[in-house]
């Protein structure tokens, strides 16, 4: 269990499998700076934490955040192509 936060100082993904009340087995993906604050999320939430770990992004989900970031940065506005002279 780590509790430093992320190297990049932004928030991680953390897969959880937690219980809530009532006994049901809740599963997802949260957003959090520490390991700890994702515990302390979901018990907010009125969850018990069974497991937490930190999502590392695949290779082609940061391929693929790389090509949104390039293509948004390459879009062209049609005001741009008017000349003001």
């Amino acid at each position: 269990m780590t509790l430093a936060p992320d190297p990049q100082g932004s928030n991680s993904d953390y897969a959880y499998s937690a219980r809530d009340a009532d006994g049901r087995k809740r599963t997802g993906i949260l957003s959090a700076a520490t390991h700890l604050e994702a515990t302390r999320q979901l018990r907010n939430d009125g969850l018990f934490p069974i497991e937490i770990n930190r999502v590392e992004p695949s290779e082609a989900d940061v391929r693929k955040d790389n090509r949104k970031a390039s293509l948004f940065n390459w879009r062209i506005n049609p005001r741009h192509l008017s000349a003001r002279y």
